[in-house]
């Protein structure tokens, strides 16, 4: 008989992962979608948004499996799992879960896996300029701060990952981060070129949509016509998981030194997706930029 995951409580679905990820894949229903979309932006980029626009109709989740997910992708990414066993484990999971849209900025680490397995899937980027993201990113870790004490080593292999190993250089315009066990400008900054340019070049054109994160509660239209759903299909939504408190310390860095780390960095993705921000700073003429990436 068909494992049918959905009646049972979520919390023991989710402490159920280890022992489910082994039982063969044909006890779980294979259920008919009417699409298949992966959301493959970065944390505090409107991820949650997404996931509220379609919750309602679709079989949707934000962040599912996180905690065993971020396991295998770093055991994948630091060599202690192979491509095929990564396949093997995108597969199985895709048919236990069988979901129409998986938000996820986890996703974004295998992307090259899940547009090779899935070929019907689509993909959706939101992305926030460089600046504001980072700015989000440093408040999120202070308010908390568990992320960067973490002794659990799945946690801190990612952290690595993400933004580098210590011991970290900082310059001494970077005084206020190290004061408050941030990491350097540099880390957060080319985290952020690393995933979304990666993203963009390894996802076909005419499967990705990039959307900015300023214009999510504008897009519905515009998924539901990529996606090709009826109009009416996704809920109208507005910004989600708004941090609890802001600490602004990005501006307590001088910011002509922000500015050159930004332009060296990330110059050209924002001068492709943000030029309006480069013209304000007069780093470049304003100019018209693509809001998404078009087939």
């Amino acid at each position: 008989m068909n494992l049918r995951l959905s009646q049972l409580p979520g919390r023991v679905r989710y402490w159920m992962t280890p022992l489910l990820e082994h039982c063969p894949e044909a006890i779980f229903p294979l259920r008919e979608r009417q699409v298949q979309v992966y959301v493959v932006g970065m944390p505090r980029t409107g991820t949650v948004s997404l996931f509220d626009m379609f919750k309602e109709k679709f079989r949707a989740d934000h962040e599912p499996e996180s905690r065993f997910l971020t396991r295998k992708v770093v055991a994948y990414r630091m060599g202690r799992l192979s491509n095929k066993e990564m396949r093997s484990y995108l597969r199985h999971r895709d048919r236990r879960l069988g979901l129409e849209l998986d938000t996820s900025y986890l996703n974004g680490e295998v992307i090259e896996l899940l547009v090779d397995e899935f070929p019907e899937a689509h993909f959706i980027l939101t992305i926030r300029d460089c600046l504001s993201w980072t700015d989000s990113m440093m408040n999120f870790l202070l308010n908390k701060p568990e992320f960067m004490t973490s002794r659990k080593p799945h946690i801190r292999e990612h952290m690595e990952l993400q933004f580098g190993k210590p011991p970290y250089e900082y310059a001494p315009e970077e005084t206020v981060l190290r004061e408050n066990g941030l990491h350097p400008l540099s880390c957060y900054l080319d985290y952020w070129r690393y995933h979304n340019q990666r993203v963009i070049d390894l996802v076909p054109a005419d499967r990705l949509r990039v959307i900015k994160t300023t214009e999510i509660g504008q897009s519905c239209d515009e998924v539901e016509a990529f996606l090709r759903l009826p109009a009416g299909s996704l809920a109208r939504t507005v910004h989600s998981n708004s941090a609890a408190a802001r600490h602004l310390l990005l501006d307590k860095i001088p910011q002509d030194f922000v500015q050159e780390q930004m332009e060296t960095r990330c110059g050209d993705l924002m001068k492709q997706y943000f030029p309006e921000i480069l013209g304000r700073l007069g780093l470049q003429p304003q100019s018209s930029a693509p809001q998404t990436r078009q087939a």
